[in-house]
């Protein structure tokens, strides 16, 4: 057990007033842990990035749980999740949401398969799959309440391959830096039943000069659309 590690982890939380029990916390140990052994053995995650997987992967993931009132029980689709993120830390964190994560590499999607086992996570399924295949199975339309990625495709792009399978009302939300407005307009530019909102990462979770925010784009079916930026 890295207590170290558990300790940072213990104290964001904390300061962010997000409250966890200590099963939790130790399985995001766990997690954290286990996203080591691999990449020992595996390229899992970048040499780099292995001293960072709490601050830019752990930190940013948990960030949406104080920027978005998630709701009970929603059902949560986590697109290119990698090693888990952000769909992962989620999940542990609020075991009422119903986890899918979906990643077309069969490395990642073994990983996840084996996380989800040692962590005893019944409210998570891993799904290998490319999101482009996924989204052509109609069994699939209109499933989900909120559908996350961390992906660099532009959000015009990837809101055009996903929108079928939120439910009306429903959000996909991005994690984003760079140019944000220049993809905003691209998207209400294709799609104008949509309300996009970008919030800001909390600097408690994430240092502002990473210039990192949430865009939240909410599925309508009617009624124009309309954007709230920072």
């Amino acid at each position: 057990m890295n207590i170290s590690v558990q300790r940072k982890i213990s104290q964001k939380l904390v300061a962010a007033e997000i409250n966890l029990q200590q099963k939790q916390l130790e399985d995001l140990n766990a997690y954290h842990q286990l996203i080591l052994e691999w990449s020992n053995r595996t390229n899992l995650i970048s040499l780099p990035d292995r001293d960072r997987i709490v601050e830019k992967h752990f930190f940013e993931s948990m960030a949406v749980l104080n920027a978005f009132d998630l709701k009970k029980e929603a059902a949560v689709l986590d697109v290119g999740t990698g090693c888990g993120f952000p769909g992962l830390p989620i999940a542990l964190l609020r075991p009422d949401l119903k986890m899918t994560l979906l990643e077309s590499r069969r490395m990642k999607a073994l990983f996840l398969k084996e996380a989800v086992s040692q962590l005893k996570l019944k409210n998570v399924i891993v799904m290998m799959e490319r999101c482009e295949k996924l989204c052509e199975r109609s069994e699939f339309a209109q499933q989900f309440d909120y559908i996350f990625s961390r992906t660099v495709a532009s959000l015009s792009v990837v809101y055009q391959w996903i929108k079928d399978l939120l439910k009306n009302n429903g959000r996909y939300i991005a994690w984003k830096g760079g140019d944000m407005e220049s993809e905003v307009k691209q998207l209400l530019n294709h799609d104008k039943n949509v309300v996009i909102k970008i919030v800001k990462l909390d600097e408690r979770f994430v240092a502002q000069r990473h210039r990192r925010c949430l865009i939240s784009v909410q599925k309508r079916l009617s009624g124009g659309g309309s954007y709230v930026g920072i």
